[in-house]
């Protein structure tokens, strides 16, 4: 195996980041993105969700119990309503679908580098030795 210099592997890594961004999976995880930016009702559950959040963050530093728990009910309602919209079902799964393919490939990776990359520890002090283990 002839030596690969580091330049030469960044553009290996840029070239397979480009190719992941071009599989089917990130282009339903894009689609389903951009209709839930687009659609009005969720947008506005959204935005609902983040007021009553730092609503509840004030009440808590405030200690206004009765307004804590009214603030919980009605962020409870809000998510109950957005998680009923069929789309964010869909944006959710293709978001674990992404994650799980992105991660399967980082595991690739990091096992095919654990397998391969070894530190020699001929007469390294052990406990340097254990400082000097490759981890991903």
């Amino acid at each position: 195996m002839h030596p690969i210099n580091k330049t030469t592997i960044l553009e290996k890594a840029e070239q397979l980041a480009k190719l992941i961004s071009e599989q089917e999976e990130v282009e339903l995880y894009q689609r389903a993105e951009a209709q839930i930016k687009g659609h009005r009702r969720v947008q506005e559950i959204i935005a609902q969700i983040k007021k009553k959040q730092q609503e509840l963050v004030n009440a808590k530093h405030l200690k206004k119990n009765n307004y804590i728990k009214q603030l919980e009910l009605e962020l409870d309602e809000l998510n109950i309503e957005l998680y009923g919209i069929p789309l964010i079902h869909q944006y959710q799964q293709t978001q674990k679908d992404l994650n799980k393919y992105v991660q399967t490939i980082i595991k690739i990776m990091k096992d095919q580098l654990s397998s391969e990359i070894r530190l020699e520890s001929d007469g390294i002090d052990p406990k340097l030795n254990q400082l000097a283990q490759f981890k991903l």
